[in-house]
């Protein structure tokens, strides 16, 4: 995406914006004493405005509400694409600390030979490399946040853009990178497969729904029938072409990386990044759109 150009900046915000307009959504993470309220109730956009002087806002009228309210998308979960289960998962620390001094040094060198204006990817950067160097592990920021003032976000056309068009969090909010090892590492959890336990720090499988098995039992399972041994529900198209026996701590690796880059925490990146992830593909015009690769099955990507 240009986003140099102001004429494809917003035709892929109204896009976005209008693709949400009458769809029922779960209201999340609000802050104030209203909000609070309100999260965890269902409503329908009903409308959307993508020219408000404070940025886009989406007209959303509560069930059993009479007056419609104005939301951040944001704000708007997909009903049943979240949870408020804690996570259990912590990467071990001496293992963590390595691993983030690694992506610290090849991000940043990453960033400077590229030339990128991302000023949000030099903060995140500079985040973990403060306390690393202070011998602290980083504390929980929220998720997808750019660490920037809104007068940095708004002094650069990409990142205004992407700030705009942030999903709702499908976790609590908050990205911790020692959370990051979720469905990859074992975290006291029991396989319903074998209904033995998957002690912590143990590499497992975990699939898109959120639970996790020991890699033998899952890999069996998966091979007499793909679906989730505990709930069943089937595993949309990956990467690697539906097999989820991915290596953890390679996993783990990808993941710390794409918090650099765009800020999500782990439960955001196993649905967004990992279980149907988005792929730019060009439209008849020239413009990339995002498209869910399960929607390409079969399609020619040229």
């Amino acid at each position: 995406m240009d986003a140099s150009d102001p004429r494809v900046v917003e035709s892929v915000r109204s896009q976005f914006y209008q693709s949400m307009v009458g769809r029922q959504w779960v209201v999340r993470h609000l802050k104030s004493v209203r909000g609070a309220q309100l999260n965890g109730r269902r409503g329908m956009v009903v409308a959307a405005d993508t020219t408000a002087p404070g940025g886009p806002r989406l007209l959303v009228r509560i069930d059993g509400e009479q007056a419609a309210i104005r939301l951040k998308a944001v704000n708007l979960a997909e009903p049943g694409s979240f949870t408020d289960a804690p996570s259990l998962s912590r990467v071990p620390p001496d293992r963590l600390v390595f691993l983030l001094r690694r992506v610290v040094a090849e991000k940043a060198e990453e960033v400077s030979a590229e030339g990128m204006e991302r000023p949000d990817m030099v903060a995140r950067l500079a985040h973990w490399r403060k306390h690393l160097d202070e011998q602290r592990l980083p504390p929980p920021v929220a998720c997808m946040d750019p660490l920037l003032s809104a007068a940095e976000v708004a002094a650069a056309p990409l990142l205004t853009c992407m700030t705009q068009l942030r999903p709702c969090c499908t976790g609590d909010g908050t990205a911790d990178a020692a959370r990051f090892g979720e469905g990859l590492y074992g975290a006291g959890d029991v396989c319903a497969v074998c209904l033995s336990d998957l002690p912590f720090g143990l590499p497992v499988t975990g699939l898109p729904c959120g639970h996790v098995f020991h890699k033998a039992c899952a890999a069996d399972a998966l091979a007499v029938r793909h679906a989730c041994p505990s709930c069943a529900r089937v595993p949309p198209p990956a990467l690697n072409g539906g097999d989820f026996t991915v290596d953890s701590a390679d996993q783990l690796l990808v993941r710390l990386k794409e918090w650099v880059v765009s800020g999500m925490c782990e439960r955001c990146q196993a649905r967004y990044q990992e279980a149907d992830p988005l792929i730019a593909v060009p439209n008849a015009s020239g413009v990339a759109q995002l498209v869910a690769q399960s929607q390409l099955t079969g399609q020619a990507l040229g």
